[in-house]
């Protein structure tokens, strides 16, 4: 299954990717989208009009910090979850909810900061309450060292061993996350999650480009070549040089991945 990548939820998104014939749209827009009734409705609007079905992946807004780190954000944080599982079931949608671990720091407009430490802390009663959330299948993900854009959990393997997660969620491995750090893909197939999505995208190394993935960005292709599979859910999560996305298409159709 392939997917392309929607930040906003608007039509041109889901036009641009329709007419690559993917399979889904990844929503990948703040907690707080989904208390909005008319982001929804639109949403539900677009989806039928493009014959797209949805994955989602709720992200903290840059304003906010709708995140698992910050305590006063776990009530809106919730509601928007139980919104999201009403949006699930009611229109079929793929039922993996894709989640970053607590991000801590964001360094750009009016923020709420907390150590990494406090995040943990924050954190915990969080992840105690997702324990019980019934109805949805929760996904994470792996994200980059702190100092390149928002600082978060995730970056290390041991990171996801902090809060008693046991063994029902699934894993995310995000390419241009990785090239951004030090892991090796090995490291993050050892976690305890089965591994049933990839964002593909790619960077030089230094920033988060969300540049279509190729040979010449990523550190470690042959390992996630052999990831690469039709069981998977397979992200395009590119955000700029768009015109290449046609060039991975091909070579994931050639490898019998995309129809």
């Amino acid at each position: 299954m392939i997917g392309g990548l929607s930040r906003k939820g608007t039509a041109e998104e889901f036009e641009f990717w329709a007419k690559l014939n993917v399979d889904f749209i990844m929503l990948s827009v703040a907690y707080d989208f989904f208390l909005n009734d008319a982001n929804v409705s639109r949403i539900e609007t677009l989806k039928e009009r493009y014959g797209l079905n949805l994955l989602i992946h709720p992200r903290p807004d840059g304003q906010t910090l709708q995140s698992p780190a910050n305590p006063d954000a776990h009530g809106l944080i919730f509601e928007a979850l139980n919104k999201i599982k009403d949006l699930v079931h009611k229109h079929a949608l793929i039922n993996k909810v894709i989640l970053h671990l607590a991000t801590y720091r964001i360094p750009t407009g009016a923020y709420q900061a907390f150590t990494e430490e406090e995040a943990i802390v924050n954190s915990k009663p969080f992840y105690q309450r997702l324990k019980s959330f019934g109805g949805l299948n929760f996904v994470l993900e792996n994200v980059y060292p702190p100092g390149i854009g928002w600082e978060e959990l995730g970056y290390e393997t041991e990171h996801f061993g902090l809060f008693d997660l046991g063994e029902d969620y699934e894993f995310c491995l995000d390419t241009g996350h990785l090239n951004l750090s030090t892991l090796a893909v090995n490291d993050l197939l050892g976690l305890p999650f089965e591994l049933t999505c990839l964002h593909l995208h790619g960077n030089d190394g230094i920033s988060d480009q969300h540049v279509p993935l190729m040979r010449s960005n990523f550190k470690q292709w042959k390992q996630i070549e052999a990831l690469l599979s039709k069981d998977k859910y397979i992200v395009l999560e590119v955000k700029s040089n768009r015109d290449k996305i046609p060039h991975v298409l091909d070579y994931l159709s050639r490898n019998e991945i995309a129809p």
